[in-house]
């Protein structure tokens, strides 16, 4: 029930600064209105008006620390705070947000499946740096449609923290059980303590809503024995179903492992709203992992090679040197001379969370991203390695392993690669050598059970031994990539140009880069670039 009467009107001046202008939301508590600074001209303000801490003072001191000290760019910022009046309402002072929460959009018409992915997405994004503060987490439990706006640049911007809780792992119940009935997940009625998980659940429960436009689950459980009605087999479903298990142990451990999954059928989602791949041409997002067999098998070279022709098919992508090798590219490519002014490498900008600041460096459709040139990342983990590959804004994304696959980095990244490329030459003896012979073994094996595990055979050239070298290899190799002609590689290196642009059509591996293209690549895409007939694509018709 909204309250009768409002200690301050449109007008007013609160604190001899704020004055009081349109209310713009009320509820059983207090109301929110808009208020412009007399001391900033122009500047505008949220002021919140609470009863809820009337009698509380103390309660109303920590809700104001905990928000003062929160500092994210899907947060409103607070700037001032008021204890309880003689009215008994209290006062905070926050960014205002011009928009429309998810309420109102979504009773405006039901919002596509990718836009509530997208905010999805941007809340975990939140709730991993509120699950994560220092040294106390954070535990918002009232997440609903009506507490998330939507900013100008449509992004998420969190509101009301009335009921969030510093967690405390030693004990095993809240003081309050607080929720919004429809969204508050169960342990919230069931007077248990609640933790990360709690958010989840109302994060799958707002989906659900959105999505729908039913709530899935009261105290009972589901509601009124009604099943889902989210449609069965898809992956946005399982993701939002396992949200909704009323064992936390069951749902998703934490936000950034929502993230992975979500941004993942985000990438799907915008793939299939640009057009479908198999008919139309447009290109899904793709991750591309290459490493070698053994040190100097040639992984570097051919994630260039790789490079150079997505670059004569016009699709943008980037080159990324993983965090488990030795950095190499930044001097390879001559940073010092072609880097953009006050370059810092991405994978620095991700160690210091300052991704939202980097300056991408490009040659054409062709992003690098380079370790810093004089130091290797330390303690890297699996979060800030899916903060950088998400911060790569491009349609297919190559990762140099090297020879560092027993590195979790490159584990995690094999196993969520569309394409894991293996590079062996014809050196026999680092064929032969134990640690090869191992390698080449447990990737067999892998292999057996994921047929986007595949070998590429570098420098092929015709010599004697040729059909001895490639019976010698694990498995058949998918691409068979020519011999360079003598100090055509070293010219390149000491240029710093890669594989320069103006090699196009002449290039000798173009042609063995078909098989590959056509997993990655939509297939009519291919088909009408080898229509073109001479010149630049010709090489695409040759099998």
């Amino acid at each position: 029930m909204i309250i009768d009467k409002l200690p301050i009107q449109e007008g007013e001046l609160l604190a001899g600064r704020y004055r009081i202008g349109e209310r713009l939301g009320a509820g059983g508590m207090g109301a929110v209105f808009l208020a412009e600074d007399r001391k900033l001209p122009g500047k505008k303000w949220a002021v919140k008006a609470s009863v809820r801490h009337s009698h509380n003072l103390k309660g109303f001191e920590e809700e104001a620390r905990l928000l003062a000290r929160l500092d994210h760019p899907f947060l409103p910022k607070i700037a001032d705070f008021f204890p309880p009046d003689s009215h008994g309402f209290s006062y905070l002072i926050m960014d205002y947000v011009s928009g429309e929460d998810l309420l109102q959009k979504h009773q405006r018409g039901r919002l596509s499946e990718r836009q509530i992915i997208r905010y999805a997405s941007q809340l975990c994004d939140l709730f991993q740096y509120l699950h994560n503060l220092a040294p106390t987490p954070v535990i918002y439990r009232d997440l609903k449609p009506s507490n998330v706006m939507i900013d100008e640049q449509d992004n998420v911007r969190l509101i009301d923290f009335g009921i969030a809780r510093c967690y405390s792992s030693g004990q095993s119940s809240d003081t309050i059980q607080l929720g919004t009935i429809g969204f508050a997940a169960p342990e919230q009625f069931e007077n248990k303590q609640t933790d990360a998980r709690t958010d989840l659940y109302t994060l799958g429960a707002m989906m659900y809503y959105l999505l729908t436009g039913a709530h899935p689950y009261d105290k009972e459980g589901w509601s009124g024995e009604r099943e889902s009605l989210l449609p069965a087999g898809r992956r946005l479903t399982a993701v939002v179903h396992r949200l909704l298990e009323k064992n936390p142990q069951d749902r998703y451990s934490s936000a950034f492992d929502l993230k992975v999954d979500l941004d993942r059928l985000l990438y799907q989602t915008e793939a299939g709203r640009e057009g479908n791949a198999g008919s139309s041409g447009s290109i899904p997002r793709k991750l591309i992992a290459i490493g070698s067999l053994y040190p100097g098998a040639g992984s570097t070279y051919i994630s260039l090679a790789l490079c150079h022709t997505l670059r004569q098919l016009k699709v943008a992508h980037a080159l990324v040197e993983s965090t488990s090798v030795q950095p190499e590219l930044y001097s390879l490519l001559y940073g010092d001379r072609y880097a953009p002014k006050d370059y810092k490498p991405l994978v620095t900008r991700v160690e210091e969370g300052t991704e939202g600041e980097h300056i991408p460096w490009r040659s054409g459709l062709t992003e690098w991203v380079p370790l810093h040139p004089d130091r290797s990342p330390a303690g890297w983990s699996k979060e800030k390695l899916y903060r950088l590959l998400h911060a790569v804004k491009t349609d297919i994304t190559i990762v140099d392993l090297s020879t560092g696959w027993e590195h979790e980095e490159a584990v995690e990244l094999c196993d969520r690669a569309d394409l894991v490329v293996v590079v062996a030459g014809p050196h026999p003896g680092k064929l032969g050598s134990p640690s090869s012979r191992e390698l080449a073994a447990r990737l067999a094996e892998q292999r057996a059970e994921d047929k986007a595990l595949v070998l590429a055979a570098n420098r092929d050239q015709p010599f004697p031994r040729r059909r001895e070298w490639l019976a010698s290899l694990p498995w058949e190799p998918l691409i068979r990539i020519p011999e360079e002609r003598g100090g055509t590689v070293l010219e390149w290196q000491w240029k710093g140009e890669g594989i320069p642009e103006s090699y196009g059509p002449s290039a000798p591996w173009l042609p063995a880069m078909r098989p590959m293209l056509e997993k990655l690549l939509p297939k009519d895409r291919l088909e009408r670039e080898s229509h073109k007939g001479a010149g630049l694509f010709k090489w695409l018709s040759v099998r």
